[in-house]
């Protein structure tokens, strides 16, 4: 049974997001599938009745077979996209993790692991902070972000959102 807060409709779909930001030395830990052209930051969407944070720690252990700890929360985003063809509204939280295993496999920078979703199969890689922004990153607005993790939560609504009339028309 699906328990993902995602919801389709003829116009568009919603998703509920949880993200991870994961760091060592001068790389970031990101991944993409073999369907899709881009990378994204590791995470999945939160299941009905599940924290944020019980949903990463549960993303963690089933993509990458590794226990986390969440540092801290770092954004909050309110985003409109259009994903293979149709407009998606997803709220997401992306949280500052560490891997309990300090010598765990995931820590070696030159490696790439393969994990599944289902059928399809997730590829994670380190990246080079200083060249995020030759690569084709989603969200797009985080390459520049992840530069300076912010000392406070940050809430952020992007353009798209942010610029629609905060009052109804009749």
């Amino acid at each position: 049974m699906n328990t993902m807060i995602h919801h389709h409709r003829d116009i568009g779909s919603f998703n509920f997001r949880i993200g991870a930001v994961i760091l060592k030395e001068d790389k970031i830990l990101l991944c993409k599938t073999e369907v899709d052209d881009y990378y994204f930051f590791p995470g999945g969407r939160v299941d009905f009745f599940e924290s944020s944070k019980k949903t990463l720690l549960r993303e963690m252990k089933e993509e990458l077979n590794e226990k986390a700890k969440i540092v801290r929360l770092l954004w909050t985003i309110e985003d409109l996209y259009t994903f293979r063809g149709k407009k998606t509204h997803e709220i997401s939280m992306y949280y500052l993790v560490e891997f309990l295993d300090k010598d765990s496999k995931i820590y070696d920078l030159d490696k790439t692991i393969t994990a599944f979703e289902g059928n399809v199969k997730i590829f994670f890689q380190w990246f080079d902070m200083k060249k995020l922004s030759d690569m084709k990153i989603r969200p797009k607005f985080l390459v520049e972000k992840i530069q300076n993790i912010p000392l406070k939560t940050e809430h952020i609504i992007t353009p798209e959102l942010e610029h629609q009339k905060l009052w109804l028309e009749y």
